[in-house]
């Protein structure tokens, strides 16, 4: 099934908080990973690592208690071994 993960990430800029938005399709539990990283592509932080249920998601993402710097970062979530990504910019 080539579904695309659906997720967003907005206020994108990010200039304080940011909602990370994503939806789980399948009706079995999945696994899912929730990541930030540089622009390097170096893992800066896991955000969520869990089993979770079908739905709809939000986590609420501050830069700043990430110590992310301004700059561009991306965002991958994956489901069940499939990855997508988002590129964010965050601002001081």
């Amino acid at each position: 099934n080539a579904v695309e993960n659906k997720f967003s990430v907005y206020p994108n800029p990010v200039k304080g908080n940011t909602t990370i938005e994503y939806t789980i399709l399948q009706m079995t539990e999945s696994k899912i990973t929730l990541e930030v990283y540089s622009i390097l592509g170096l893992k800066i932080n896991t955000l969520v690592n869990a089993s979770q249920q079908a739905g709809i998601y939000k986590y609420n993402f501050n830069p700043q208690n990430n110590n992310l710097n301004s700059g561009v970062y991306f965002i991958t979530l994956t489901i069940d071994g499939k990855t997508s990504t988002k590129r964010i910019v965050v601002m001081e």
